[in-house]
């Protein structure tokens, strides 16, 4: 069993009680997570997961070409806008080439081996050797107001030239050998006009209005599109294309979901991200039998570097900016400025977790709302708001355990294993992770805490101390105040509360701000979206408040989403307004001035 102390952006693992009071005694009061499933240590004792880690954090913090080496190995080549419209236009070209050519082979083999051989004809005149015009269908195909000749008139071809035969009966090898070339070819053709019909047109790029930037969806559609291997030397229709990512079969009058989603209306909605890990499910299940279904061909190392490549196309996409709002928090629910490929060892726990619920949800797709009916917590909260998964940890392990032990039978065993390796893989990078994260800022718990402390000592005040114990701001381990009842109490004041930042006020100060000599000091709090919103974290705050109110000490409150420049003009309304005294610039000025600081 391991201990973990969190902290102000996540916890201190593999930390003892002394150990964590001796480091940071302003963090000790944290609540304990514990980790119960195995040792930090016996993990650790796998030699390559732990020179894997190892490598991953070997210059610190990962960068993104690190994660993507960790987890795929190698950078996957994706295509852009451009590569995907010049691919779009080169096989609709040859599409468009290919029909063009069958139809032409048609009319020789129609003209040469039909009515020349068979019929015996020496001047021949296509448009009265059928009872339709022929010429005119393919005349048709090659102005391109027809993709390829329709599958009624190809039939109606091939009737009339059996009908012929039937009525012929003293035909010698020659005359045979001709009508299988004649049957051949257009059995084939029909094949291939079917398709036509489904096909249309290879790509279905949906742009942007009054751009020629790709919609995200048709971007995500047409890199997966390339990925896969071709049918018939062409990528695959949309038809196919919805069938491996949303499993559906529409019949000839409907349309698939992947056409419904390039709809006007559709395709500018932003596609929900459980869709996406679903897509990676889809793929991840799919078999050799499965494309030999589909008429395509390939073997189990080409079937594992699709799914390694439709893996990366999601993880791209999920971790690029193709929508205004992202699907991963570039700042932690702290406020810190972690950039997104901070989140990548979250993201992979979650879609580890998300495949596991999918099995044994018998392979069908849940929204992450019915995800949380079924197991009490929102998966994609991690990433999207910034929290981190060690305080759930705990809880994913155990759901991963119920999910195994109660799946069904025909369920894949190692779906559930692999997610209970990932989860443990966590938390031994979790660990490495906060060595870095540690060591690149220093005293300071996060980037906020550094940049702010260092703004009030260049543009306040150089005295200004970071994490100040509240008994030695106040002078006193316990303080006077009244109880619900209104009676007088004496309340202790905890060793483990601290100031974030705190000032004495000398009478020199107060002389520079023009404060009364009552005030004591200024105390500043930086106020994060999940510390300070939790009821235990939301108490603490109020008795610190009146706790300052009492010893006439400010407190002056700063949260993280403020932008840098807000932060004097902040500092500066909220001392007037507990002062009740106008603190102009030039007050701030003399006080800089008076530390040598202007």
């Amino acid at each position: 069993m391991i201990l973990i102390w969190k902290r102000d952006y996540g916890c201190y693992p593999n930390t003892t009680r002394g150990q964590c009071k001796k480091s940071n005694p302003k963090h000790f009061h944290r609540s304990p997570v514990y980790i119960k499933d195995k040792s930090i240590d016996n993990l650790l004792n796998k030699k390559n997961q732990k020179e894997r880690i190892n490598r991953l954090f070997n210059s610190g913090l990962p960068d993104k070409q690190r994660y993507i080496e960790f987890y795929f190995g190698k950078e996957i080549k994706i295509l852009d806008d451009k590569q995907i419209i010049r691919l779009a236009e080169f096989y609709n070209t040859q599409f468009e080439n290919l029909c063009i050519e069958k139809a032409n082979y048609l009319r020789r083999l129609v003209i040469e081996e039909y009515a020349k051989k068979i019929q015996g004809l020496s001047d021949v005149a296509l448009r009265s050797i059928f009872s339709f015009r022929f010429d005119d269908a393919v005349r048709k195909v090659e102005t391109q107001d027809h993709r390829a000749l329709t599958v009624s008139n190809l039939n109606r071809t091939k009737s009339e030239i059996r009908e012929y035969k039937d009525t012929h009966k003293s035909f010698d090898n020659i005359h045979q050998e001709s009508y299988d070339k004649l049957f051949n070819f257009i059995d084939e053709h029909i094949e291939f006009s079917t398709l036509i019909s489904r096909k249309k047109r290879i790509s279905y790029i949906k742009y942007k209005e009054g751009s020629t930037i790709l919609e995200p969806k048709s971007w995500l559609y047409e890199n997966i599109r390339y990925a896969f291997p071709k049918q018939d030397n062409f990528p695959i229709n949309n038809t196919l294309l919805s069938w491996f990512l949303y499993n559906d079969t529409p019949n000839c009058k409907e349309i698939s979901k992947l056409d419904n989603d390039l709809r006007k209306r559709q395709v500018v909605k932003r596609i929900y991200f459980s869709t996406l890990l679903m897509f990676n499910y889809r793929i991840s299940k799919l078999t050799i039998e499965d494309f030999k279904e589909k008429g395509i061909d390939l073997i189990k190392k080409d079937l594992d570097d699709l799914r390694q490549k439709i893996s990366y196309i999601i993880y791209y996409f999920i971790f690029s900016k193709f929508y205004s709002t992202s699907y991963v928090s570039n700042t932690t629910s702290k406020g810190q400025k972690v950039g997104k490929d901070y989140w990548t060892p979250e993201y992979f726990v979650i879609r580890a977790v998300f495949f596991a619920i999918i099995e044994a949800n018998n392979g069908k797709p849940l929204t992450f709302k019915e995800i949380k009916r079924k197991i009490g917590f929102t998966l994609e909260r991690y990433i999207y708001e910034g929290y981190g998964i060690v305080e759930s940890y705990n809880e994913l392990s155990k759901c991963l355990k119920n999910l195994t032990n109660n799946r069904p039978k025909n369920s894949d065993i190692h779906v559930f294993k692999n997610a209970q390796r990932i989860l443990e893989e966590y938390s031994i990078i979790y660990y490495a992770r906060h060595r870095a994260r540690k060591e690149e800022l220093g005293e300071y718990d996060s980037d906020f805490e550094r940049d702010f402390h260092d703004f009030l000592q260049k543009e306040v005040s150089p005295l200004f101390i970071y994490d100040k114990p509240l008994i030695d701001a106040i002078g006193k381990r316990e303080i006077i105040s009244k109880d619900r009842n209104n009676n007088i109490v004496a309340k202790k004041v905890h060793n483990l509360l601290h100031y974030d930042f705190y000032l004495k006020l000398t009478r020199e100060i107060r002389k520079c701000l023009g404060l009364d000599k009552k005030w004591k000091g200024i105390a500043v709090e930086g106020q994060s979206r999940y510390w300070h919103e939790m009821d235990d974290h939301i108490k603490r705050d109020k008795f610190k408040q009146t706790i300052s109110t009492q010893e006439n000490i400010i407190l002056i409150n700063i949260w993280y989403y403020m932008n840098k420049d807000e932060w004097l003009q902040q500092f500066r309304s909220q001392l007037e307004a507990q002062t009740g005294i106008e603190i102009s610039q030039s007050k701030i000025n003399n006080l800089k001035n008076y530390f040598g600081k202007s």
